[in-house]
């Protein structure tokens, strides 16, 4: 606790020596901070490092075929006084904002200039409201805590413990110290949370209260630490070439090297790159301030990189890869097993009819199949719920049902394309982890 209160302290001191407009973000002092009283965490974040350049040099290794990775969130709301406790309309534009920002489906991507068009990315990653805490258990992902005081620490896990960092990204806003916007834990440095202020929540459908950072640019950038994306100005005018671009500066070549804008700044070229040019380019580029990891404000940042993009997948195949199997985005359920039958009930009849086995050629199970389970009111027999599932080569079928279902007292009714409808011979009473066996 000690050292954590001496950290605190002097990541404070070091941001009162810069200008106000540099307190936009405390993610690269923290980390600093972080590594100095932790030699570990750089030994980390150099594995990290490696992984990332095996991502780049190993595309059909380790590529995710362009799927669409949805990352579950849950939101700290920690607040002092009405103000603070921002409202649902708030945090659903917030939560809007990240999802067009990473999907670059945002409404200024019509103002990236030409020079950059080609590199701004769509990164196939999304974001959800959690439905489901660690425990299994039903949330709206928006969790609300009073407090007498505002929180002096950055990460307040104390007050709001921290969901599963490597199932959940975890968002703390609240009134934060020192005039700071937002703070990430990078992979490496932390159990993986964000904090920014409560003002800059929102988005272009429902702002914070906070302008110029209110359209929710902060938590996009934050969010992009995260992730592993360092600022576009990191170290200055270094990364200047095609040989240094991946191992200096942001680590990422086609955001050209630059030492930092703010407000709106227009053409800028703060560095000169030099033969051979950093890829994808082939000449000095000029400054790409819009880069939602530089300082502009938040109406003037709009885009992602593929560079950045990839950087962002490594990292989420690499040390942040729990989230790739998280349920978090899931209505809570229980989990049901069937097995398959030989004869069963067709159609509620009450005639028993034989039943062919499985898919694969009709007769045996060969191979796993997709078959329809409806589950049917046992008196009228409407259906009350309808879902896929897949049946497997042993006969078995796992089903997963929404939680409001445990106790029901239904018929179960499966229908495949190679196999007449079944019913079960009874109603039967549903329960987490019940097995059913049609073949009895």
């Amino acid at each position: 606790m000690k050292i954590r209160l001496i950290i605190i302290l002097l990541f404070i001191c070091v941001l009162q020596v810069f200008p106000q407009n540099n307190n936009r973000c405390g993610t690269a002092e923290y980390l600093r901070q972080q590594i100095k009283s932790h030699a570990e965490i750089q030994l980390k974040r150099q594995e990290i490092e490696n992984n990332y350049l095996q991502f780049v040099n190993n595309p059909g290794a380790y590529r995710l075929s362009n799927t669409i990775i949805t990352i579950p969130v849950v939101f700290h709301i920690i607040y002092s006084n009405p103000t603070q406790n921002i409202s649902n309309a708030v945090i659903m534009s917030q939560l809007e904002t990240i999802n067009k920002d990473f999907s670059k489906t945002n409404n200024d991507t019509g103002s990236i200039p030409l020079s950059f068009k080609s590199v701004a990315a769509n990164t196939n990653i999304q974001f959800c409201l959690a439905q489901q805490d660690p425990s299994g258990n039903a949330t709206t992902g928006i969790l609300r805590i009073p407090v007498a005081s505002d929180p002096q620490d950055f990460f307040p896990t104390g007050i709001s413990p921290l969901w599963s960092g490597n199932k959940y990204l975890n968002i703390y806003v609240f009134n934060m110290p020192s005039g700071i916007l937002g703070i990430a834990q990078m992979p490496g440095a932390g159990e993986g949370a964000v904090s920014v202020t409560y003002y800059s929540v929102g988005g272009t459908s429902v702002p914070g209260s906070g302008p110029p950072y209110n359209l929710g640019r902060t938590l996009t950038h934050e969010i992009g630490h995260w992730l592993n994306l360092e600022h576009t100005f990191e170290n200055g005018c270094s990364g200047t070439t095609a040989t240094t671009c991946l191992t200096s500066g942001d680590n990422v070549c086609d955001t050209p090297p630059t030492i930092g804008n703010a407000g709106c700044p227009g053409f800028m070229n703060s560095c000169t790159e030099t033969s051979p040019f950093p890829p994808p380019y082939s000449s000095d580029m000029p400054d790409q301030w819009m880069n939602y990891m530089d300082y502009t404000d938040d109406a003037c940042m709009f885009m992602f990189t593929s560079g950045q993009s990839t950087r962002m997948l490594a990292t989420l195949i690499g040390v942040r890869s729990g989230l790739l199997t998280s349920t978090g985005c899931n209505p809570p359920s229980i989990a049901i097993t069937i097995k398959t039958f030989v004869e069963g009930y067709y159609s509620g009849s009450g005639q028993q009819t034989p039943a062919l086995i499985n898919s694969g050629n009709g007769i045996n199970p060969a191979q796993s199949d997709i078959v329809t389970i409806e589950l049917r009111n046992p008196v009228s027999h409407a259906i009350a719920y309808t879902t896929s599932a897949v049946m497997k080569t042993n006969g078995e079928i796992p089903v997963l049902l929404p939680l409001n279902l445990n106790g029901s007292n239904l018929y179960i009714v499966i229908r495949g394309r190679n196999f007449v409808e079944t019913w079960s011979k009874t109603p039967l009473l549903l329960s987490n982890n019940a097995y059913f066996n049609f073949s009895n």
